[in-house]
């Protein structure tokens, strides 16, 4: 599993039946992906990983801090593979 799809797991929404996706800021991120890897990973390897694939994550504004999540195209996947 590479940083990439630890992140992707982080942000996914299993329930086709919820409108809500999740939203994480870059610390949120950087401990789901060291827990799902098993090893630590740097601050500047997140950033990385989420940068170099851009058209996977989306950076938002939340009041005073920048959050993430998967693009309208990625999340659009759930619902076209019909996962339940």
């Amino acid at each position: 599993m590479s940083v990439a799809d630890a992140l992707v797991a982080a942000l996914w929404n299993p329930d086709p039946n919820s409108e809500e996706w999740p939203e994480r800021t870059i610390e949120e991120l950087l401990q789901a992906a060291t827990a799902r890897l098993g090893y630590p990973i740097s601050n500047s390897t997140i950033r990385s990983a989420l940068y170099a694939t851009a058209g996977t994550f989306e950076r938002t504004d939340e009041g005073t801090r920048a959050v993430y999540r998967l693009t309208k195209k990625v999340r659009a996947m759930r619902d076209s593979r019909g996962e339940q």
